[in-house]
């Protein structure tokens, strides 16, 4: 069957008047463009009759859905007129100090982060002249004890990554974010979530799928900087950043072709959408009746000879291990590359980015690999690790299913002669989950975990390996996931990041000479000195140098995931070695609001076990930090025109019905 062609959406009784039209189409779907045309719109009022759709009355107009059903799109409308103003509300931070008492004033610069020793200029005047190719492997809640060549207790686990660290550069103080979505956002935007719109406490912003938002239309994507640079873009695995319009899936930001899915998780190998608080359905309202039907996570699309867009659900997919999908598509991307296909002569006439971001090892159902690569580990033959859970055995199942999926790219990079223009980057997307139904990461020895902002939940792994580029080291200096962008951009592909408001620093002139002997050593500020983890109004995970504070978050513990397979010297008192206890909420934690102030010198104390919020030693660089973080927001932050949310009416749950139940823009 021909796929569809792209971007084709049936919109019935649309407003004509441009105004109206943005309005109406940000309220269903935040800050997107439209085309539609009158035979589309014809079909879908049939579609709509025979359904008996029960729609409430006085919708300005009724629902959209993304046709499958044939059709050229035509007639597009800009809508992406943006209402940038922000909020009356100042930010409620207190102690608030005069911004011009405070010690960032001196280095503050529209680039957050960015060393007052340092400039851009300076930054990228050893930028790449040659455009190699890159892979960025993004792994899903894997934490800093994960990895074999970190990790105390799944040493056996990744030998082909810790090969690679080995021979590459490993980058030692880097950092993601707290969960998926705001981490997706950062390395595509290179903007911290307060810049986009996706800042939280917790997990507030994490895209579902029946999310009306994305990052805004008007920021400019990794792929889509990379593409005006001749860039030929492929992604793959877990997008989660917004696709309630077709103008945010990847192939309109900038991707040649995708192969993944939009939600936060799903199963393994049925691709059953996993979301909320464990939902797997959806619900619509149909002759006067509540249907509900299962939700599935897959799509797949591309871009034809004539530059024509396509997608289709991925439902061909369905029964498959989600790694050996994603890893296999890689390994053939890469493989036709150098092929005598028609193809693969247009390939090579552009350099490659590749983002492949796993799914694995997210806690979902069916996570155990059974399909492509699989093993029967005997977990008894490691002495030092035989009181492993159960969820950490399986842990070590999946995570080996990953470095065996990673050696398989590595493998093609390799016959397909492409080491000495290849750069593969491999970073976690935020810290591991101990607390998982199915797979429990670990961030030992660091406090917290994914969903908190202590270092186990932002802290994570991440190198890079270039055989041929770059020879191995270790490289120190703070690195946030932002700083992707700029890197890549700049520092590989040899291009210019124009953007004012861009967060993102290149880090690879600095990277390429921590090669050798005693690159351990050096300023770990000399390019980024701050980092802005969370900011709103009401609450901020900010650090600058050694100072991390954290405001009105929730508390968090240390985890031991491994019942007593550890040191329990490193655990604070009595705490227990049970699992389940440690994941239960436990009261005494919070106060009567729930939330608590911190500051630590994660320097001195990378375990943070010392808050030094009310010491009053600290406290003048305590209200500077405040004082700064309010100025930031208040300069910075992006308000929507419409708050992130969901459709208040069918529109997304009838469109996904209509598509078998996957999640499809609407």
């Amino acid at each position: 069957m021909e796929a569809p062609v792209y971007g084709s959406l049936a919109e019935p009784n649309v407003p004509t008047d441009a105004t109206v039209v943005q309005d109406y189409r940000s309220e269903i779907c935040s800050d997107a463009t439209t085309s539609f045309t009158s035979s589309q719109s014809q079909q879908f009022r049939r579609l709509k009759r025979r359904a008996g759709i029960v729609m409430g009355a006085g919708l300005v107009a009724a629902v959209v859905v993304l046709a499958l059903i044939g059709g050229e799109a035509s007639g597009s409308v800009d809508t992406k007129t943006m209402d940038a103003a922000g909020p009356d509300a100042s930010l409620s931070f207190s102690p608030v100090m005069d911004s011009t008492t405070s010690v960032f004033e001196s280095s503050h610069n529209p680039k957050v982060g960015q060393s007052s020793t340092s400039t851009r200029s300076a930054s990228t005047a050893a930028s790449n002249t040659t455009q190699y190719h890159v892979v960025m492997i993004t792994l899903d809640d894997v934490g800093m004890n994960d990895l074999g060549y970190m990790s105390t207790d799944l040493f056996f686990s990744t030998p082909t990554m810790d090969r690679m660290a080995t021979k590459g550069m490993k980058i030692t103080n880097y950092y993601g974010q707290s969960v998926c979505t705001p981490a997706r956002t950062t390395i595509m935007s290179g903007k911290f979530v307060h810049r986009t719109g996706f800042q939280s406490v917790v997990a507030e912003s994490e895209v579902n799928p029946t999310s009306n938002y994305s990052v805004s239309l008007q920021n400019k994507l990794l792929p889509q900087h990379l593409e005006s640079l001749g860039y030929k873009s492929h992604i793959l695995g877990k997008w989660n950043i917004g696709h309630c319009n077709d103008d945010y899936l990847p192939l309109n930001r900038g991707a040649h072709s995708f192969l993944g899915y939009m939600g936060p998780g799903m199963d393994y190998k049925s691709h059953l959408s996993s979301f909320g608080s464990g939902n797997r359905t959806q619900t619509f309202w149909s002759h006067g009746e509540e249907q509900t039907y299962n939700v599935y996570d897959m799509l797949e699309g591309g871009t034809h000879e004539n530059g024509e867009k396509w997608w289709n659900t991925g439902s061909g997919y369905s029964g498959m291990y989600s790694t050996t999908i994603f890893a296999n598509r890689a390994s053939r991307i890469i493989r036709q590359f150098n092929s005598d296909t028609p193809t693969g002569e247009s390939d090579r006439a552009s350099p490659m980015f590749m983002w492949l971001a796993f799914h694995a090892a997210h806690d979902d159902h069916e996570c155990n690999p059974t399909d492509g690569y699989s093993f029967d580990v005997d977990f008894g033959q490691y002495t030092n690790v035989s009181k492993l859970s159960d969820v950490r055995k399986t842990f070590g199942n999946v995570l080996m299913n990953v470095d065996h999926g990673v050696d398989e790219v590595m493998a093609a990079i390799d016959e397909s002669g492409l080491w000495g223009s290849t750069v593969v980057i491999v970073q976690s997307d935020n810290g591991g989950w101990p607390c998982g139904d199915h797979t429990a990461g670990d961030n030992y020895p660091y406090r917290g975990s994914k969903m908190t902002y202590f270092e186990g939940g932002v802290k994570v792994p991440a190198f890079i390996y270039a055989p041929g580029i770059l020879s191995s080291g270790e490289y120190v200096g703070l690195m946030h996931h932002v700083d992707w962008l700029a890197t890549i951009v700049e520092g590989i592909a040899g291009g210019v990041v124009d953007d004012d408001t861009s967060d993102s620093l290149d880090h690879w002139a600095a990277i390429v000479a921590a090669q050798g002997k005693g690159s351990g050593l050096g300023d770990q500020y000399a390019l980024r000195d701050k980092i802005v983890f969370t900011l709103d109004d009401s609450y901020a995970v900010v650090r600058h140098g050694d100072l991390k504070l954290m405001y009105q978050v929730y508390n968090s513990t240390w985890f031991n995931v491994n019942y007593d397979a550890k040191d329990h010297a490193y655990f604070d008192d009595d705490s227990s070695t049970s699992l389940a206890i440690f994941c239960q909420y436990d009261s005494d934690m919070d106060d009567d609001t729930g939330k608590h102030n911190f500051l630590f010198n994660i320097s001195a104390d990378p375990r943070e076990k010392v808050n030094l919020y009310y010491h009053e030693e600290h406290e003048k660089s305590r209200d500077q930090l405040l004082s700064w973080a309010r100025s930031t927001y208040d300069s910075e932050h992006y308000e929507p025109t419409y708050p992130f949310g969901e459709p208040s009416d069918n529109v997304s749950t009838t469109t996904m019905y209509y598509h078998g139940g996957y999640i499809v823009p609407w």
